[in-house]
């Protein structure tokens, strides 16, 4: 938590700020300048160089509308929600939240998607491309799948296939018990 001023200037601020960047707490005083904070995160590495100027720049003109919620990383790895809002007087308050855990958990699960979507994928070409038939069923025997040489083979799509049972196609005729008692 953080109170600015309608100036700009540090009015109070909580202990959770110096723990979330205590390099920067010994300057982040009733009547420091937020221009001067900013400009001290990022002299002091908190914030790659690379993004130095852009940063500040966008963290400046957020100040200046009515209300801001910014996400954003820190050279060290850490993700915050900043959320600030106009107080009555023309001044801002200010509230940071740690998400780091959150967003490491959302990257590493579009990681997983793109992993996942990408075996799909290869797995899909290759059975597109095999010569032979190819039909694949869920857990209750429902054609999930069928490769272009199985409509080729039984003369159907699998557009008018997907969701069926083989039983219900008309593809298995005979010896139904055994391929349940094997599903069993």
């Amino acid at each position: 938590f953080a109170l600015f001023d309608e100036h700009r200037r540090v009015v109070t601020t909580n202990s959770l700020n110096a723990r979330l960047f205590p390099e920067v707490a010994p300057f982040y005083v009733p009547g420091a300048l937020f221009d001067d904070l900013l400009k001290r995160v990022i002299d002091l590495g908190s914030i790659e160089k690379t993004r130095a100027a852009g940063w500040f720049a966008e963290r400046m003109a957020a100040y200046e509308k009515e209300a801001i919620d910014i996400e954003y990383e820190t050279s060290d790895g850490r993700w915050f929600f900043s959320i600030a809002r106009r107080t009555s007087d023309g001044g801002r308050v200010f509230i940071l939240l740690d998400i780091t855990e959150r967003k490491r958990g959302q990257i590493a699960l579009a990681q997983s998607e793109a992993k996942e979507r990408e075996a799909r994928e290869q797995l899909e070409t290759i059975f597109n491309r095999m010569p032979f038939g190819c039909l694949v069923a869920d857990s209750d025997l429902s054609i999930t799948y069928m490769n272009p040489a199985a409509e080729r083979i039984f003369g159907c799509r699998f557009e008018d296939m997907r969701g069926l049972t083989p039983f219900e196609t008309g593809l298995i005729d005979t010896d139904r018990d055994i391929v349940e008692a094997l599903h069993a």
